[in-house]
């Protein structure tokens, strides 16, 4: 009797154990593939005057070309300006990136991926690279005197 009753209660089908190995393997990968991604993003910022001085978010990061980490989540404001303060600047938007859009189609059938959307790698920045356009310098002017003959 103990051996039937064993045998009864232990057993499982094998739909139900590949649903169970397929749910246990879907939550040890999925969980939010955008928690496994940096919350920053490497950018290239160039300037089309090699002397210029950039800044990120009103904070000097280089001169003429630099590559500096990001927030993914967060629009960026670039600006590039000379020494005799010609300026030009640039928007870095923040979306939703591919790992945020599987965090959606994975959430939609197992409901641990949408937590992922709260973290910063389910954003991208929409440009890995952006040229800040400062204007040329005005012609100087020479000095020049006039004649009186």
């Amino acid at each position: 009797m103990d051996s039937v009753l064993k045998d009864a209660s232990m057993r499982t089908s094998w739909g139900s154990r590949a649903t169970a190995f397929v749910v246990a393997t879907s939550l040890s990968i999925t969980p939010g593939c955008s928690f496994f991604r940096p919350s920053t993003q490497p950018v290239t910022i160039m300037a089309t005057d090699p002397n210029a001085e950039i800044y990120v978010a009103g904070q000097p990061v280089g001169r003429g070309t630099t590559t500096v980490y990001l927030p993914r989540d967060q629009n960026q404001t670039v600006m590039a300006r000379t020494n005799d303060n010609r300026a030009g600047t640039a928007t870095i938007k923040s979306r939703l990136g591919s790992a945020g859009i599987f965090d959606i189609v994975a959430g939609a059938f197992l409901l641990v991926p949408f937590f992922g959307l709260l973290s910063p790698g389910s954003r991208a920045l929409s440009t890995s690279s952006v040229v800040v356009q400062v204007p040329p310098a005005a012609p100087a002017e020479h000095g020049r005197v006039a004649s009186h003959s």
